[in-house]
């Protein structure tokens, strides 16, 4: 929490809800599957990104690694 104050905690509240009620309107209006949580997670890491939020929630595949990143180590 950033503030201790009764009018802090109460911004901090109201902002929290108005998230909330944001992401549960727009998943009604998206009329999609996911879950608030599931919606609301890859938002929190990425949230100073420009993403859409369709690139958010469908993963692309990983590339493949690198083969000169693959170490092996023996131990003898």
């Amino acid at each position: 929490m950033l503030g201790h104050t009764i009018n802090a905690v109460a911004n901090q509240i109201f902002v929290a809800l108005c998230v909330y009620l944001l992401m549960v309107y727009s998943k009604f209006v998206s009329r999609s599957a996911f879950s608030v949580q599931v919606i609301l997670r890859p938002l929190h890491v990425s949230l100073f990104q420009r993403r859409s939020v369709e690139q958010l929630l469908h993963k692309r595949k990983a590339d493949p690694p690198d083969p000169q990143m693959n170490i092996s180590l023996r131990f003898a």
